[in-house]
């Protein structure tokens, strides 16, 4: 059975954002999640976009969410000083560069 959230995303709304570092991020996993959901309410599972919230910085792990359709991810920013969080968004654009 699919969690209750996105349950709730399936009857009530156009996508699904889980928490990304609450487990660990498996795109088969939230694809085949979506697929179950959306069939068990009758509905395209095309038609419900998963965006991760807090998605690890890593180039293996985004490729995988996009490649098994997952539209967006998010990364956390510290709420440190001007200094650490550039170096965190530089980390960020050095991923995303290279995918």
């Amino acid at each position: 059975m699919a969690p209750g959230g996105l349950r709730r995303a399936v009857a009530y709304g156009d996508g699904w954002i889980p928490i990304g570092g609450r487990t660990a991020v498996d795109g088969r996993g939230l694809s085949d999640l979506r697929a179950e959901a959306c069939g068990e309410a009758g509905r395209d599972p095309a038609s419900l976009e998963i965006s991760i919230y807090y998605a690890p910085p890593d180039v293996g792990i985004i490729a995988d969410l996009a490649e098994h359709g997952i539209e967006r991810v998010a990364f956390g920013v510290p709420s440190d000083g001007r200094d650490a969080v550039l170096q965190v968004l530089d980390g960020y654009a050095e991923v995303m560069a290279s995918l």
